[in-house]
């Protein structure tokens, strides 16, 4: 199984500089106007929808999403420097070697906004823990596993989600066999309507 992920990315210390720089900020949404280098057009060209992004404040590294990238007429693509602009979802911060969702603090007008780096992303999405699972890794960057914390995924509810023939049964699959491993004591409720898990699920441990 792949997980969902995106390439490993330059570091911010790059001689390139920042991807750009934040422009306005609502609510859990960042505009951030994008800088031009040289003659190379756009700074970072594979700069697209669903590329990290992260943006340091004094406490913490504010993580986000890019959502839309434009290069649309405006007061900000008519500043020296600035030639588009991209609309950031944030989904988390993290605090020194621990990633978490929402944030609490946000950015100003002007903060650099950089690409993530490998380290970064590992911390995302596989911080090692007593009881965390293996779910698989990032599909761009095999070297980066995806994990999950057991007990906090138990005690939320949450779906596996997406079209016809993208794996969501095997998905499945392997959370289970992988949850059995981790809690063998675990009593599960399984309503397998189209006899989908029975080989898949023959070896999971039982008690």
């Amino acid at each position: 199984m792949q997980a969902a992920g995106t390439v490993r990315e330059r570091n911010e210390t790059s001689a390139a500089g920042p991807l750009g720089h934040v422009h306005s900020v609502s609510g859990s949404r960042v505009s951030i106007g994008l800088v031009r280098t040289g003659t190379d057009g756009l700074h970072g060209a594979g700069l697209t929808v669903g590329k990290f992004v992260k943006i340091k404040i004094a406490r913490a590294v504010l993580v986000g999403v890019i959502t839309d990238v434009s290069a649309q007429p405006s007061a900000l693509t008519k500043e020296p420097g600035h030639h588009g602009l991209a609309h950031v979802d944030l989904m988390g911060q993290i605090d020194g070697a621990r990633f978490s969702h929402g944030v609490t603090d946000y950015p100003t007008i002007g903060d650099p906004v950089a690409p993530l780096a490998s380290d970064e992303m590992r911390v995302i999405f596989d911080s090692p823990g007593p009881r965390s699972i293996k779910l698989g890794y990032l599909q761009r960057d095999s070297a980066i596993d995806v994990a999950v914390d057991l007990d906090e995924m138990l005690s939320k509810h949450f779906a596996v989600l997406g079209t016809t023939g993208v794996g969501k049964s095997s998905a499945v699959a392997l959370i289970l066999q992988q949850v059995l491993r981790a809690r063998p004591d675990l009593r599960i409720l399984l309503l397998d309507v189209h006899n989908e898990y029975g080989v898949a699920l023959a070896s999971a441990p039982t008690s």
